[in-house]
């Protein structure tokens, strides 16, 4: 908990030992939020093409306001603290909440030994379904933002070319005041904003699943502030962990470029697909560095190295979890096309798949550590210690 959530803590104790209430901005229930997200859907669902979707999203948002407030169902905890700390919903009076609740009383999410593959895809939707708040609401949030942003550029790059193209058909056009130019000026600029903005993002997002998923493991609450403080201070070094993907992922593109500078003519298409393999296998090897430089605090060049060691013995085995893990987006894209082009499904849709996958790497590594390094003693200790029990 940082000091503004401490101090506001405070507050509210002094407060309910004189019987006051708390000085709220506003007493935000879950109905509220449902209910405008109905109206904003409805509002959406006139000025965009995606009329079907949002009418959807408005009648599930409406009734979901209506159920929530006839059940009196409130916000999950670590929601509740967040808006509490911002004075937007009332703590419950008379209690305190303490910083590290008692979980004695549940199952760890995964056995502490060496895992089938039902048992990884089970755990990890035991980890995404337990604190979906975190893991899945985080992430949508931001890829909200970023979809915002990218549809809203496009759409103005959009403008900007069909004036140019107006521009051209203008007989008193002048040769130096070249639309075209200007237009591709713009994309540059806007493909190096949306890459400044993309990066950072990436990074964040991996940061908070790794670890989420990994105070979910050991026993310990998945809050949205503790998350999200601890991904940020990790964000930096991510970031330079993602640059490296970047250009893993680029490498082919790079390579078929290099080859066509130097004269290989159309022959060089045929080393792109070995070059893609190449580059696929090292992926593999490759995958478990982000969360390898995250748990265990490493440099980058040392989390790829750490990757390695552990992956290459179960190559085989990854490549068929990972294969066997494509499979799961079938009927989450099948969703996307049931409510067409529409931002918020997009990015709750890619904020699940982002922390199933992430989870997933993070129970990866959990298994091949434990196989190889007898890691399941440590995470029986962090377990038992943090949950505040004496055995699993």
């Amino acid at each position: 908990m940082n000091s503004d959530a401490r101090d506001f803590a405070d507050e509210l104790d002094n407060q309910q030992t004189r019987g006051a209430q708390p000085d709220l901005r506003f007493d935000l229930h879950l109905w509220h939020a449902l209910a405008a997200l109905a109206a904003v859907s409805l509002l959406a669902a006139i000025l965009s093409d995606s009329t079907f979707g949002w009418v959807l999203i408005a009648l599930a948002a409406g009734a979901g306001s209506w159920h929530v407030r006839q059940r009196d169902i409130g916000w999950t905890p670590d929601i509740r603290e967040v808006l509490a700390q911002h004075r937007l919903t009332a703590p419950v009076l008379g209690t305190r909440q303490p910083a590290e609740p008692n979980i004695a009383n549940l199952a760890p999410p995964i056995p502490f030994r060496a895992m089938t593959v039902t048992e990884l895809f089970s755990g990890a939707w035991k980890v995404v379904s337990k604190n979906w708040p975190t893991l899945v609401g985080i992430p949508a949030g931001i890829l909200l933002v970023f979809l915002a942003i990218v549809f809203l550029s496009i759409a103005a790059i959009g403008m900007f070319a069909l004036g140019a193209s107006a521009s051209l058909s203008d007989s008193t056009l002048v040769l130096s005041d070249n639309p075209f130019s200007s237009l591709l000026l713009l994309f540059l600029a806007w493909l190096l904003l949306i890459m400044a903005i993309a990066l950072p993002a990436d990074a964040l997002l991996l940061a908070l699943s790794v670890v989420a998923s990994e105070r979910a493991v050991r026993g310990l609450p998945v809050r949205l502030l503790d998350v999200w403080n601890t991904a940020r201070s990790r964000m930096f070094a991510v970031c330079r962990m993602t640059l490296t993907f970047y250009f893993l992922s680029a490498l082919p593109s790079l390579v078929l470029v290099a080859l066509l500078s130097l004269g290989g003519g159309l022959g060089s298409l045929v080393l792109v697909p070995f070059v893609s393999l190449g580059v696929f296998a090292a992926s593999i090897l490759f995958s478990l560095a982000p969360v390898v430089l995250v748990v265990e605090s490493r440099g980058v060049v040392d989390s790829l190295r750490r990757s390695v060691s552990l992956s290459k013995p179960a190559w085989g085995r990854l490549i068929g979890i990972h294969l066997l893990w494509s499979l799961c987006f079938v009927p989450l894209m099948l969703v996307t096309t049931i409510f067409g082009l529409n931002l918020l499904v997009y990015a709750v849709v890619l904020g699940i798949m982002i922390a199933g996958f992430r989870v997933l790497q993070l129970l990866i590594y959990t298994d091949l550590r434990i196989r190889a390094e007898q890691y399941d003693h440590e995470l029986i200790a962090e377990w038992a210690r943090n949950s505040g029990t004496s055995s699993i």
